[in-house]
This record gives C-alpha cells, sequence and structure tokens, in this order.
C-alpha cells in the first residue's frame, strides 16, 4: 500500500515538473492527468474490493492482518464463524456488480501493473461465476479424502494464531460453533443428493471420524488447544477458567461434530445414491471438470490442452530417462529413491537451503521463521510439512511444521530435503517472504492462484537440488525424472478417471501401461485418492510445467545471455498470479535481455 501511494505521488511529481508546452503538449499532458486520475480511482477500488471481500470472514481477517484496525477493519463488528458452505444469491450478485465495476474502467489507462491486476481480477471473477452457475453450484464435495472439511479442521484449529485474549476466547467460540458449520454442510449435501451428486468414499471418511471419536480422551488438538493460552500473560485463575472452557468446547463442539457425521453420513448412505466412479458418470460431470482444469491450471485451456502438456510432460523425461541412461548404463541397477544427503535435523536443511538460495534466486535480506511440530494427529495421516500463510504485517516469524513422529520421516533422505525446499526455502516460505515484500497492493499480497504458487514451489525444489554438489548429478537427474514421469502419469489418470470415465480396471491398465507399477490394493487406493479429490494434483504439475516451458523458451531465446537469477525474479514479478499474467513478464524479460 505504502509503495503504491510513493509511486504515484511520484507520478505526481514528474506530471507537475513538465513545466510550459505547446498545444499539443498540453492536450497530452492533459490526458496524463486523466489517466492519473483514473489510476488513482483503480488504486482505491482494488483496496475496497480486497478489504471488502475479507472483512466479510472472520477468520480471513484473522489470518491476514495482526492489526486490522490499521485497514479499517473493526474486529469486533465481525461474527466469529466458520463462515457460509453454499453460494447465495447476494453472492452472485455481489460477484457481478464487482465484475461490472471492474469492466468500467479503461484497461489501457493503467500502468502495467495494474493492468496485471485488472486481468488478474477478471480472471478471479470470472472463474467465481462459473461455479455460481445453478448447474454447478452442487458438484463440489465437502468429503474429499485431501480437502474435506473434516480434515482441514484440526489443523485450522492447531495453527489458529493467539495474539491477544480476545482471540482465545473467539477460538471457544469457534470450537462451539462447530456442529452448527456441520449443520450447513448437512444441508449442502443433502442438495447433493437431491441431485444425485453424491460421490463420497464412506469407509475412508467414517473411519477417520470413529479414529477421533474412539480416541477423545486421548486427542492432541485438545493439548494443542489447551497450550494456547500460553504467552498471555495471563493469572492462573484467568488461564484455568479460559481451559475449562475450552475442553468443554472441545467435547460439546469438537467431538460432537464428529459423532455428527457419523450418524449422518450412516444415514446418507443407506437413502442416497453414490457414485464411485468419478465426475464423468455425473449428469454434466465433465463440464464441471472442464471448469476445474481452468481454474486449477491458472489459465484458459481446455481439458485435451492439459492433457497433451501432461503427455508433453511425461514423453521429456522419457527422453531425458534414455540419455541418462545411455550415459551411464548400469545407473538404473544401483538407483532407488533413497538417496542420502547428509543432514540429520530439519533445522541443517532450513539453513543450508537458505545459505545457497540466493545462488538463483533473489536476494530479499533475512527471512525471520520457526520450526514446529505438526499436531501427532494430523501428522499420523501422512503430512511431511507444510507452511503457514503468514499475516501481511506479521510481526512475528514465520512458520513451518514438520512431522516430528518416531520414524515418520527419514531426514536424511533427499526426499526431506526436497520437501523442506517446497514448503520452505526458494519455495513458500520465501515466496510469500518475497511477495509482501515486493507487491505494490494488498490485491496482489492477498491473492493466490494456487497453479502458480504450487507450481512454483515445485519447480523451486528441485532447482534447490543443483545446491547438493557433493551427491552425483545423474542420480538427483534421475531422482527427479522419476518423479515427473509418476507425476504426469497421475494428472493423466486424474483427466481419465473425470473426464474418460476410467473404472479401476482401466485405470490399473493405464498405470501399467505407461510403465508404473503398484502393490496390488495400490491401485485401488490411488484410483481412491483421485476419485474423492478430482483434479486436486493438476496445480502442482501443470503449474510446475508450465514454469518450465517458460524456462525453457527464455533459454532459447537468450542463448549465453540467459541467467537463472534475472529469470527467477522476473517468474516472481507478477506475484501470485494466473499464468497468461506471468508469461507476459517473462516475454518483457526475454524483450528487455
Amino acid at each position: 500500500m505504502n509503495k503504491l501511494i510513493k509511486l504515484l505521488l511520484a507520478l505526481s511529481l514528474v506530471f507537475a515538473l513538465v513545466g510550459c508546452q505547446t498545444s499539443d503538449q498540453q492536450a497530452s499532458g492533459s490526458s496524463d492527468k486523466v489517466a492519473e486520475q483514473t489510476n488513482e480511482e483503480f488504486a482505491a477500488f482494488l483496496d475496497e474490493y480486497v478489504l471488502d471481500i475479507i472483512s466479510n470472514d472472520y477468520q480471513s481477517v484473522h489470518m491476514f492482518f495482526e492489526d486490522p484496525s490499521a485497514y479499517g477493519i473493526d474486529k469486533q463488528d465481525l461474527e466469529v464463524s466458520w463462515g457460509n458452505v453454499e453460494y447465495t444469491a447476494e453472492d452472485k450478485a455481489e460477484t457481478e456488480e464487482y465484475k461490472t465495476k471492474l469492466m468500467a474502467f479503461d484497461r489501457d489507462s493503467l500502468d502495467e501493473v495494474q493492468q496485471d491486476c485488472y486481468d488478474y481480477m477478471l480472471y478471479d471473477l470470472d472463474m467465481q461465476l462459473a461455479y455460481m452457475d445453478e448447474d454447478m453450484a452442487y458438484y463440489g464435495s465437502m468429503f474429499g479424502s485431501i480437502t474435506g472439511f473434516y480434515t482441514s479442521i484440526p489443523t485450522s484449529l492447531v495453527d489458529y494464531q493467539i495474539r491477544t485474549e480476545q482471540d482465545y476466547l473467539d477460538l471457544i467460540t469457534l470450537v462451539n460453533e462447530l456442529p452448527a458449520y456441520f449443520e450447513k454442510i448437512k444441508a449442502y449435501t443433502d442438495k447433493q443428493a437431491e441431485l444425485g451428486l453424491v460421490m463420497i468414499n464412506y469407509d475412508s471418511v467414517l473411519q477417520y471420524c470413529q479414529d477421533i471419536v474412539d480416541n477423545q480422551d486421548e486427542n492432541t488438538i485438545l493439548t494443542s488447544l489447551l497450550a494456547k493460552t500460553e504467552g498471555l500473560g495471563l493469572d492462573e485463575a484467568t488461564v484455568k477458567n479460559y481451559q475449562e472452557k475450552m475442553q468443554d468446547a472441545f467435547y460439546q463442539g469438537f467431538i460432537q461434530m464428529y459423532s455428527d457425521i457419523i450418524i449422518y453420513l450412516q444415514d446418507l448412505q443407506t437413502r442416497s445414491a453414490n457414485n464411485e466412479q468419478g465426475l464423468a458418470y455425473l449428469p454434466s460431470g465433465q463440464e464441471y471438470y472442464e471448469r476445474l482444469v481452468k481454474d486449477k491450471t491458472g489459465k484458459d485451456i481446455t481439458v485435451e490442452e492439459l492433457e497433451e502438456m501432461m503427455q508433453d510432460l511425461y514423453a521429456d523425461s522419457m527422453q531425458e530417462l534414455m540419455e541418462i541412461v545411455q550415459d551411464d548404463p548400469e545407473i538404473l541397477e544401483t538407483f532407488n529413491m533413497y538417496i542420502a544427503t547428509g543432514f540429520t535435523s530439519y533445522e541443517e536443511i532450513l539453513t543450508f537451503l537458505n545459505e545457497h538460495m540466493t545462488t538463483n534466486f533473489p536476494n530479499i535480506g533475512e527471512i525471520s521463521y520457526e520450526i514446529a511440530s505438526i499436531d501427532p494427529l494430523i501428522a499420523n495421516n501422512g503430512t511431511a510439512a507444510y507452511f503457514n500463510v503468514p499475516a501481511i504485517d506479521q510481526t512475528t516469524p514465520k512458520q513451518i511444521r514438520v512431522n516430528t513422529l518416531d520414524g515418520a520421516l527419514d531426514i536424511g533422505n533427499i526426499s526431506t530435503y526436497i520437501t523442506l525446499a517446497h514448503e520452505g526455502f526458494p519455495g513458500h516460505m520465501y515466496q510469500f517472504a518475497y511477495n509482501y515484500e515486493n507487491m505494490p497492493n494488498l490485491f496482489l499480497k492477498v491473492n493466490s492462484n494456487l497453479a502458480f504458487t504450487e507450481g512454483y514451489a515445485v519447480y523451486s525444489s528441485y532447482e534447490a537440488m543443483q545446491y547438493l554438489e557433493d551427491i552425483d548429478e545423474d542420480l538427483l537427474r534421475l531422482y527427479r525424472v522419476n518423479e515427473m514421469l509418476s507425476y504426469a502419469v497421475i494428472v493423466l489418470a486424474d483427466i481419465g478417471i473425470h473426464y474418460h470415465g476410467y473404472s479401476l480396471e482401466e485405470f490399473t491398465e493405464f498405470i501399467n501401461n505407461a510403465g508404473l507399477q503398484l502393490y496390488e490394493e495400490g491401485y485401488r487406493l490411488q484410483y481412491e485418492q483421485l476419485r474423492d479429490d478430482p483434479a486436486v494434483f493438476i496445480p502442482y504439475y501443470a503449474g510446475y510445467k508450465q514454469i518450465i516451458d517458460l524456462k525453457e523458451k527464455a533459454q532459447e531465446a537468450l542463448g549465453d545471455k540467459f541467467d537463472e537469477t534475472s529469470f527467477n525474479q522476473a517468474l516472481l514479478a507478477s506475484g501470485n498470479a494466473p499464468f497468461m499474467i506471468v508469461e507476459r513478464h517473462i516475454d518483457d524479460y526475454i524483450a528487455n535481455q
């Protein structure tokens, strides 16, 4: 915000120093003043949009702002709740109104950054409206194995930032509100059942919820919630009072919700049809998947174009694999997915990455961070590590959570190194620090296109492999190529299930024909994971592929003039934007070289 104001003040100063002009020049100067006014109006519109959207949701305000009052938001005016589940007529009308306001601006009169914001907002509004279409509004499942609300609630509670005493009281309210929130989810899912759109892995969801209910008295989430009173400077009596309220909320809210889920799903299972073969078997499922593809790739492309993109990734990776084997025919005999890095702690890995990333990524100075353990309940479900998106005005260290369960991860394996690079340096933690430091307005700081955000993190984690100079380069290449082959096949299988209608048998045949093998039960588990969460892996690997294509384009165009640091700076310059904007920045980078 301050940088944008400074930019506009600088422009004002330039226009003020123009001095006496001819009549033609005066006309041009008048036009400049109109453009300047339009820029200021558009900047105000962007802030209005962001603050309006965020201030309608208590949790968004809490996540993005340590001090919301500095942005004109009074947190006490907000309802402490989990928000709504369904789109309303008011939501659609408000989105259409913002699109109308946006398109009232003359895009050509805006500066380059604002043109990026204009295109970004138009893309986002169009995607929102596409999901709000009456025939599309009930296709998203609330019970996905990866994206389901029932798996995200524990993480949301554990990661809830307590900055003040009132924050803790609000958290108690949120825990108490969970059964009421589930009533909204029931209403949404009942509507899905009426339309014949239910697609739930009942066995998996029921087992997850039953485990929580059965182990409620040993649940580590409660321990985490009670510990959040620490550091607030409260007296012993107040702490005891708040912890008793939290404990009551835990059983009456958190545990009650999971009990309600079990009862509801057992009933729903007996009274409603359930689709067990992907979106392609739902009435407009293929059309919904087409919208998912446009959303999850960060680009206006068809399913067929995504399929071709992934086939290219597979072919390119296979070609690189053959080149590696030709150079060293014996490498496959000794290769496995375990490559020892020699690291003995998460701290050591992140320190190493932080020290080395400036060899090919822009230096933004010291980034303060802390490493925290993932709650055991979440860690038990296979989560290796994740990065907590920080507040824009955060004054405390950024936080990365890691799995510290005994035997869960081998810290010395290359896979752990890549995970830390993805979540930490030069991945998400660096990426968000760069954005908060360099993006000139709230819109670009807050908005995050998933395809670029995750595609960049995948790209940066493989870029970080070059820092491991003591490990055979061909082994590292082989590891990366093997993963790319697997990921290309997974996205193609996702397309197969949800667009072409692959059965489990057809999926198994496809996987085998691609040269991959799973253990017998693994085929079913992988099929179900893809079926339960359509398009969930697309942002990672379609995003990665698009970035790699842009890098190869720059390398071919620039030859010896290509520089990795300046390319990565150009890659980051547009923020976490859709790829049409990222591509424009790379084209400018190439032209300017």
